[in-house]
């Protein structure tokens, strides 16, 4: 089959061809100022379903700072899943390494250090990269260092204490293979402080966070980063990275269960994981999932998207030792709620108005408890609504209250027991549309997704 064009975008040039899937370079066919190229990446049909949906949330959870932006997601005329990314124009470090024979100090800082406090940020978000190499290191347009090659990640609940994290051997993997690359990069510098961190490399322990704190500071020491110099040596280098050594697979990880996004797991029952880790058999849940999605640009935000696809599919298994997955209960539950009927219906747009009138009556009454009944714990929507109760606690005036008329509250998009829910016609600062997902006691507003 052959795609000319794709969620608004015009297929220029094919860019890689992988196993799991191929990634084309893309121009936008809209012309507003904004719009700039991309990378589309299209699954082939053998990709599964579970192993793109765990990339879709690791790149959502690891947003931020060199890493790479998941813009939007859309389908291929066939079907097939396909993530439309930021483009990085500059090549990969693989690619420097077998162009260039040797750095400056300050480029082996200014590349290193970047892929560092992006791989920090992961893990205490609860991913674990799990491909680290050097042509999963990508140079936007301006030439910085940004991770990408998600395929391989794996899912942790956020926020794990540090021993029970420095226990995970996805987690070891990561940083024993940003060890060897650190030591193919530090090995291009021709000076006797450069020398030195790379004796320190080769000495140091590569488990734990102590560890990537120490490398750090080891490349902080190296001097003032400078920008890299990404045009090849001329004549060839006469000492390049083997191909092999560059293109291979990342270091091995053993086989781990995939935990639910924001599953909380007290610290008596963590420090002995793995062995309480959840597992979690994604594979017929996803299929039904992605067999729903129709193909059609959507335009509600790249993370947003990716939550509502994972929250669909990472539904936690009951283990003796597991926390549930119910909401919390309180006195002010679903059944209490204001229409408590639609709430615990099946018409997620019915919801939607009930949901915005609990919401008002808890911010009427500054109860941050009330809100259990109106948005999922540990959302998005919880912690905005939790900032703006303790706000008009603290003296803060109250907003305009967000209704919805019979009629107005639209069907979007519905995936098994998520949902968007758009809100017509809404004045500024209100949401466009609400995420909602559905548990046993009925529906919670998971996003508000603004204008």
């Amino acid at each position: 089959m052959v795609v000319d064009s794709l969620g608004g975008y015009r297929l220029v040039r094919k860019v890689s061809d992988g196993e799991r899937a191929e990634i084309f370079l893309a121009h936008p066919l809209r012309t507003e100022p904004d719009a700039c190229p991309a990378a589309i990446k299209i699954f082939r049909p053998d990709a599964t379903e579970q192993s793109i949906m765990v990339e879709i949330e690791a790149l959502s959870r690891s947003s931020g700072a060199h890493v790479i932006d998941l813009l939007d997601l859309t389908t291929a005329p066939d079907g097939r899943p396909a993530l439309i990314l930021a483009r990085c124009a500059a090549g990969t470090l693989g690619r420097l390494l077998r162009e260039r024979a040797e750095f400056r100090p300050g480029e082996v800082a200014t590349i290193l250090i970047p892929v560092t406090l992006a791989l920090r940020r992961l893990h205490d978000r609860g991913v674990a990269h799990g491909g680290i190499r050097p042509d999963a290191v990508l140079f936007d347009g301006a030439g910085s260092p940004t991770v990408g090659c998600f395929g391989r990640a794996r899912l942790f609940p956020p926020d794990l204490p540090t021993a029970a994290r420095d226990a995970e051997p996805a987690f070891s993997a990561d940083l024993a293979s940003l060890r060897e690359l650190a030591a193919i990069v530090l090995g291009r510098v021709r000076d006797d402080r450069t020398r030195a961190v790379l004796d320190w490399l080769h000495r140091s322990n590569t488990t734990g966070a102590e560890w990537l704190d120490s490398l750090d500071e080891q490349l902080f020491n190296l001097g003032e980063p400078t920008a890299i110099d990404l045009r090849p040596d001329d004549p060839s280098p006469t000492e390049v990275v083997p191909s092999r050594l560059v293109t291979a697979d990342p270091l091995g990880i053993p086989d781990v269960p995939i935990l639910v996004a924001g599953l909380a797991i007290p610290e008596a029952i963590a420090r002995y994981l793995p062995r309480a880790l959840l597992e979690i058999d994604l594979e017929a849940r996803v299929r039904h999932s992605v067999s729903t999605v129709r193909p059609r640009f959507w335009v509600a935000g790249a993370a947003a998207i990716a939550l509502l696809l994972v929250a669909v599919v990472l539904v936690p298994v009951g283990e003796p030792d597991a926390v549930p997955s119910t909401p919390k209960a309180d006195s002010t539950s679903a059944a209490d709620a204001p229409d408590a009927g639609p709430i615990v219906g099946d018409d997620p747009a019915a919801a939607a108005g009930s949901l915005l009138a609990a919401r008002e009556s808890c911010i009427r009454e500054m109860s941050v408890l009330c809100l259990d009944s109106v948005v999922q714990p540990d959302s998005a929507a919880s912690m905005a609504d939790q900032d703006l109760i303790r706000g008009i606690q603290n003296g803060d005036e109250a907003p305009t209250a967000w209704t919805v008329s019979t009629g107005e509250a639209v069907l979007d998009e519905r995936l098994g027991d998520s949902a968007i829910v758009s809100l017509g016609d809404t004045a500024d600062n209100e949401p466009a549309s609400l995420l909602l997902m559905k548990s046993e006691a009925g529906w919670r507003i998971r996003d508000y997704l603004m204008k």
